[in-house]
């Protein structure tokens, strides 16, 4: 699948919780309701201890097999 180099200003927010409660994924809300769920890897696995602050975030974008937009995070600014 294509990967596509894009820019999403949102809030980080947890999408996915531990058996201890811990945050196990999150992802980006926007403004236009769209979702991203960040990958688990490189400067992604910053975002676990990010959980309500509001990002500028530039990565690539594909879709998974349930048309859940992934984002793999290349840069980042916390507004």
């Amino acid at each position: 699948m294509k990967k596509v180099l894009t820019r999403i200003h949102g809030i980080i927010t947890p999408a996915e919780w531990a058996e201890d409660a811990s945050v196990k994924a999150v992802s980006i809300a926007t403004n236009d309701e769209q979702e991203y769920f960040v990958k688990n890897v490189g400067k992604g696995k910053a975002f676990l201890r990010m959980a309500q602050k509001i990002v500028d975030v530039e990565g690539l974008v594909t879709r998974n097999r349930k048309g859940q937009n992934l984002i793999e995070i290349k840069s980042y600014r916390i507004v």
